[in-house]
């Protein structure tokens, strides 16, 4: 496993900063749905599992950020991780069209429109303006590259440490005003995307939309949106710090240019509900 290169994919990395509650291996394994949560379970029961999420955050994850946490700990205990690149399969009991982050069947969230993004800056440029050319956006004059997963080599000096924080600012409005929730995200996504692209993680944002549905999950718990997703940001420096990554985990494109928003001057995403890309602008 030691040459393994394992992926920091786009995904929402919920990371509970709360220890996780114990359990018996039977009660967690009961729990448990596919053979990475399994493995989570096992890892709990030796002892191994204290830097490790509570299990609902664990399973929100998608299964390459699954295998990132357990790496470190199954090593540790000798075990082996379930093949990374293979998709998760649900037991017969759990139905596949069934979210797993889905609290109850009688559980409602507000749903964003499917096309949700955040609100445009009048100096970022206007998707009808711009015309895409697979892994490069044209907007009049300006040419925006797809931005990829960089080595830690490329980065900037003190990227990965500790003192660089994602700082997104704190909620402070009524998280029932719709209004004012979508205001602060638009606000807080353009600092979350610019320090993904600052460490590295170019091909590993998630969307608008799961950004939103965080937060949403983020509240219910009535925890602290910006500090749960500063735990996230000092997970990703530490095990990027430690680990190989691939450029690009998928080689998926946008297929139109509506697909994408300007979200500043210097920056497009793109998203089509499960992949996002980002776009940055060529100096």
């Amino acid at each position: 496993m030691k040459n393994k290169i394992l992926s920091l994919t786009q995904t929402s990395v919920l990371l509970g900063a709360a220890a996780f509650s114990s359990h018996s291996l039977a009660d967690c394994q009961a729990q448990a749905r596919t053979d990475m949560e399994r493995l989570y379970c096992e890892i709990q029961d030796k002892g191994e599992g204290a830097t490790l999420p509570k299990l609902e955050d664990f399973r929100r994850n998608d299964r390459q950020i699954q295998a990132l946490l357990l790496k470190r700990p199954a090593a540790k205990l000798g075990l082996s991780l379930p093949g990374a690149g293979k998709s998760q399969k649900p037991r017969k009991t759990e139905t596949a069209a069934t979210p797993p982050a889905t609290a109850s069947k009688n559980s409602t969230r507000p749903e964003p429109k499917a096309d949700a993004q955040p609100a445009t800056r009048s100096s970022a440029p206007a998707a009808n303006d711009c015309l895409l050319y697979k892994d490069q956006i044209t907007c009049g004059s300006h040419q925006y590259h797809l931005a990829t997963n960089k080595q830690n080599k490329f980065l900037k000096q003190g990227a990965l440490t500790e003192n660089n924080k994602l700082n997104l600012p704190s909620f402070q409005g009524d998280p029932a005003n719709e209004t004012a929730v979508k205001d602060y995200l638009s606000q807080a996504y353009r600092v979350y995307i610019p320090k993904m692209l600052e460490i590295g993680l170019g091909d590993a944002t998630m969307s608008f939309t799961k950004f939103y549905y965080s937060f949403k999950d983020i509240q219910k718990q009535n925890l602290s949106f910006s500090d749960r997703f500063e735990t996230m940001y000092g997970f990703l420096k530490r095990d990027k710090s430690a680990m190989a990554i691939q450029p690009r985990y998928s080689k998926e494109l946008p297929s139109d240019i509506n697909q994408c928003n300007g979200l500043s001057d210097a920056i497009i995403v793109c998203d089509n509900g499960a992949t996002n890309w980002v776009y940055v602008r060529q100096s």
